[in-house]
């Protein structure tokens, strides 16, 4: 091949990476920017700049607490078993399409399983994934009791767990801060009331379905943000929906009104859009009108349809979904490669209101969203199911 035409087929830029990684005599060396500029002779800038982009795709990490780098050892391709909470549902759909394309894009192997919302199927596919001889296990499931189990067989098996929405016990965090998210929640009925100058008649909450800490702080943060500036509030009223869908909780809203609720001012908080979709219908059923304020929580496609039709649901709490995996696969690749990360980490919440949703969504659903300064060009279609 002539000079010629080596030097049109040479990439210069990839060779001073390759300059830059080969310059270090070993995984255990540590070196400076300054000595790799000698090694290699580079600008200080260009080193400088090499090294921030092969720390990011993972072939070099910084030592913790110096300005030192290392080579990642053993540059192979971590297998992560990620185990979705339930494919048929919307929210559960979003988080596991971009944990498919964050796999692909990071160069994982990603194991994918589906918990059926089962705490039996959530055991069975741990424990799949710890005979397949995952590096790390990623569980989406809201059971206390499969929580207990799940993190038993994990930490006998020396493989680090990160949970997603749901605490779990000993593992990592990434997911909904279910105080704040509540809190929101109660700000805005908060302000709801205030604007209309008159205290509502009742108030009623469905829980997020999950664990115990993840209900309680949830009713928590409700009660915070009502009792601001409102010593004599109305007392919350919690009602369970027994299952996870629409018509569960359109149910157990019709069940807990009263005949003469037609005739007064009434607040839901809802742990998610599912719920506030349904306790909205059975609202608007029982002739409540304009008199109901319903607000849910994940801010997804149907949800957003509602509050753009200015009914009974008049706000969510979003948590963008679409952009977890991008970010938890980032975070379970730092832990995987021995940085040390803090034990829990929340994703963004904004409440959404029929005023500020096209900011944030300019087709109101279909449309790439913008306005989530972290992964903005990630965010597709929130889900329905916070």
């Amino acid at each position: 091949m002539s000079n010629e035409v080596e030097r049109r087929y040479f990439v210069e830029a990839a060779a001073k990476a390759l300059d830059v990684l080969e310059s270090f005599n070993g995984f255990d060396e540590e070196l400076t920017t300054s000595e790799i500029v000698r090694r290699v002779g580079l600008t200080y800038c260009s080193a400088f700049r090499l090294l921030y982009t092969l720390e990011k795709r993972g072939y070099v990490m910084r030592t913790e607490g110096a300005k030192r780098y290392r080579l990642t050892p053993s540059r192979k391709r971590f297998r992560i078993g990620y185990a979705a909470l339930g494919r048929s549902c919307p929210h559960s759909q979003e988080i596991s399409r971009g944990m498919v394309l964050a796999a692909r894009a990071y160069g994982v192997d990603l194991l994918l399983r589906d918990n059926e919302f089962s705490p039996a199927k959530a055991l069975v596919n741990v424990d799949g994934f710890l005979e397949e001889r995952v590096h790390m296990v990623i569980e989406h499931q809201w059971s206390d009791a499969a929580a207990e189990a799940i993190s038993s067989h994990c930490r006998k098996a020396g493989v680090p767990l990160m949970a997603l929405d749901f605490m779990h016990p000993d593992a990592y965090y990434y997911g909904n801060d279910d105080s704040s998210a509540g809190k929101l929640s109660g700000q805005f009925l908060r302000r709801w009331t205030d604007e209309r100058g008159e205290e509502a008649e009742r108030i009623l909450v469905i829980p997020p379905r999950g664990t115990s800490s993840n209900r309680q702080a949830y009713l928590t943060g409700v009660r915070s943000g009502r009792r601001q500036r409102c010593g004599n509030a109305t007392p919350l009223e919690v009602i369970s929906t027994g299952g996870l869908s629409t018509s569960d909780a359109y149910r157990a809203t019709k069940a807990a009104l009263r005949p003469h609720d037609s005739h007064r001012s009434l607040l839901i908080a809802a742990g998610a859009d599912a719920y506030a979709i349904g306790s909205g219908r059975a609202a608007l059923k029982a002739g409540l009108g304009r008199d109901v304020a319903v607000i849910g929580m994940g801010g997804g496609s149907a949800g957003r349809n509602q509050m753009l039709r200015e009914e009974a649901l008049r706000a969510a709490v979003a948590s963008f979904p679409e952009t977890y995996g991008d970010r938890v696969l980032s975070l379970a690749l730092r832990i995987l490669q021995g940085e040390s990360v803090p034990r829990v980490q929340y994703t963004e919440h904004v409440l959404l209101t029929c005023s500020n949703v096209r900011q944030y969504y300019p087709g109101g659903v279909h449309r790439e969203p913008r306005g989530n300064r972290q992964s903005s060009r990630r965010l597709a279609a929130v889900a329905c199911v916070g």
